[in-house]
């Protein structure tokens, strides 16, 4: 989708050091100027008096280091000229200096004899216009370069770095979002960040909306009247009348609805509360078109639901037979979307639903792509025609019981449109060695993959051992998962403290969900006792711990026996405890927790006939 955007806002002027990250926004058409009046992180600026020295090696000396000062990296043009230093033109301004600083250079270099020079630093302020910089765009969180042009048509290309004229301006259009790198004359980095996708024909995502249903409010900070720019919110309440929305506090806006007789003020029920509409401005009439009405369907009639994804992401693929697994997979790095109960997946299009059909799909993942301990979710978008299958951005948190994709651009962040979980922000999409950069709404979430195999692996184990775990998880069409983890060594534990099963924190499962929506029926058993002397207890208790290795939660199971004979007796007692855990979002880690309760005899027994902590819920 092409837009007319400039990307970058100018470096406002008198920064400080800790302040030289600039918020991109829209400007009026017009060159961008980057400026930075103070030097970023103490680059060496103006210098002071000289003090020559003396008996040093006449001569012209470049790229010579200078010493001293609290700085590093700093290096100068020096002249000497009947023995002393006469000149020092600053090549490399450095890092880190500060004002008052007095820096010097090695006799090394600059001749091999002579001593006594010094130069004072007056000033860290340079480069006020950031003249002969550049400016580098890449595809966010990559190093591959992404094009901008000089023309709102895109017609005619810029050069990637975009050089800054003697101004410290250049003329830059762009589409989507990018990673942009500033730099000043020398190849110092003043910045490197991305840009906001602030497009007036991309769609900006606002959120929920304030207000009420008639007299709707939204924020859309980078909105400023510009022909053409299309916004979508969550509505907060229907409409029952004429309608009209105010933009971060802006006047308010009659929202339209196109007519064969031409654009029509809204009479009621276009805008439902829940529903996601998405409206342009048009700047000539000062008003907003609607664009999908809450009353229309995916195929035009009225009341006319979508149906959902119809596949099945899975580790095994139709190949395997089954592709409900059965089996233990470890760290693989290819992931199937597997017809299931149908082979039609709905991805929109930028207007409406579109609905597909598909063969099983493939997701390879990558080191690179799908870091150690990330969340990623999976999605399927049309690239030009064809159904496929990405993984998108990694969650902003991926901690045990601390589950959250974070919001805005570049995250992982998924909202409803029309019923449907879509991309709620513009993503890139990975499979494979390639990236897709997909518009908002375009890329409907079919399940989330937990990378706890290593780097670009996934596991999931269904074997009864240690740290189970699993990492694939569907937002349609759930299935029973269960998981079972224990110990194998018999043990004794007297003291009255809660801990993990045989202190072994391998003794734990993980469970994992893409949305907060499925409750987890968890429990955990034990088998304890022995032979008993006369007045000897013996005790021991069990009990589930969520995210947690010394606090159980829910029922306990708990055994407590003391022989009160004068004779030798056998005791043993198998307990178990439970617990039914609401619905959470991300991983969350189950420990098998124990207690001896202060017993004289207590023998724990291993192996799965004995112990097991188990999982169960659908994914």
């Amino acid at each position: 989708m092409k837009f007319r955007t400039f990307l970058i806002a100018a470096l406002a002027l008198a920064l400080s050091c800790a302040q030289a990250l600039a918020q991109a926004t829209i400007l009026p058409p017009g060159e961008q100027c980057f400026q930075a009046t103070t030097g970023v992180n103490g680059m060496v600026g103006v210098l002071g008096t000289i003090t020559g020295g003396s008996s040093y090696t006449n001569g012209t000396y470049g790229g010579v280091p200078l010493t001293g000062g609290s700085g590093t990296n700093a290096t100068a043009n020096i002249t000497v000229s009947g023995g002393i230093v006469t000149q020092v033109t600053v090549l490399n301004p450095g890092i880190q200096y500060v004002v008052g600083d007095t820096l010097s250079a090695a006799a090394a270099n600059i001749g091999g004899t002579g001593s006594g020079f010094s130069v004072p630093i007056n000033s860290i302020s340079i480069n006020s216009s950031l003249a002969g910089g550049s400016v580098t765009f890449y595809v966010p969180n990559t190093q591959s370069f992404k094009q901008t042009w000089q023309d709102s048509g895109q017609t005619t290309l810029n050069q990637n770095p975009v050089p800054l004229d003697a101004n410290g301006c250049a003329v830059i259009y762009g589409s989507g979002v990018y990673r942009s790198i500033l730099k000043d004359s020398i190849g110092n980095t003043v910045w490197d960040k991305l840009t906001a996708s602030t497009s007036p024909v991309g769609i900006f995502w606002a959120g929920l909306a304030g207000g009420t249903g008639n007299a709707i409010t939204i924020t859309d900070s980078a909105f400023a009247l510009q022909d053409g720019a299309t916004i979508q919110f969550l509505a907060k309440a229907a409409n029952t009348g004429p309608a009209t929305v105010s933009v971060s506090g802006g006047s308010a806006i009659a929202i339209v609805n196109d007519t064969t007789s031409g654009p029509a003020a809204l009479t009621g029920g276009e805008i439902d509360g829940g529903n996601t509409p998405i409206i342009t401005y048009d700047a000539t009439n000062f008003q907003f078109h609607l664009i999908n009405r809450a009353a229309v369907g995916s195929t035009g009639s009225a009341g006319t639901a979508i149906a959902p994804p119809q596949g099945y992401l899975n580790l095994v693929g139709q190949a395997s037979g089954n592709i409900i697994q059965t089996a233990d997979v470890a760290n693989t790095g290819v992931i199937y979307y597997s017809p299931f109960v149908g082979n039609s997946i709905p991805i929109w299009n930028g207007s409406t639903f579109k609905t597909f059909t598909f063969s099983e799909m493939t997701l390879t993942l990558t080191a690179a792509g799908s870091p150690s301990g990330a969340i990623q979710d999976g999605c399927v978008f049309s690239n030009n025609g064809v159904p496929t299958l990405v993984a998108g951005p990694t969650w902003t948190t991926a901690t045990a019981g601390a589950g959250n994709r974070g919001s805005g651009a570049g995250t992982a962040q998924i909202t409803r449109l029309q019923g449907i979980w879509v991309n709620a922000v513009s993503i890139l999409g990975y499979n494979g060695l390639s990236s897709f950069t997909i518009p908002v709404n375009q890329c409907t979430y079919v399940g989330s993959l937990s990378i706890n195999g290593g780097a670009g692996l996934v596991s999931a184990l269904v074997s009864w051992g240690q740290s189970r775990v699993w990492g694939v998880w569907n937002a349609y069409n759930r299935q029973p998962i269960q998981i079972q983890a224990g110990d194998n060594t018999s043990y004794s534990y007297l003291t009255n403290t809660w801990r993990v099963a045989r202190a072994n924190t391998g003794n734990n499962v993980t469970v994992f969900t893409g949305l907060a929506e499925e409750p987890f029926v968890l429990s955990t058993s034990g088998y304890t006792g022995g032979t008993l002397g006369a007045n000897q207890k013996a005790a021991g208790a069990v009990g589930i711990g969520w995210n947690s290795q010394s606090s159980p939660l829910g029922r306990l199971g708990e055994f407590s026996f003391t022989n009160s004979t004068a004779n030798t007796i056998v005791t043993n007692q198998p307990i178990v405890g439970s617990y039914l855990a609401p619905p959470a979002l991300g991983i969350n880690t189950v420990y098998g927790l124990e207690n001896g309760l202060g017993a004289d005899v207590s023998g724990w027994s291993g192996t799965q006939n004995f112990q097991v902590i188990s999982a169960q819920w659908r994914g």
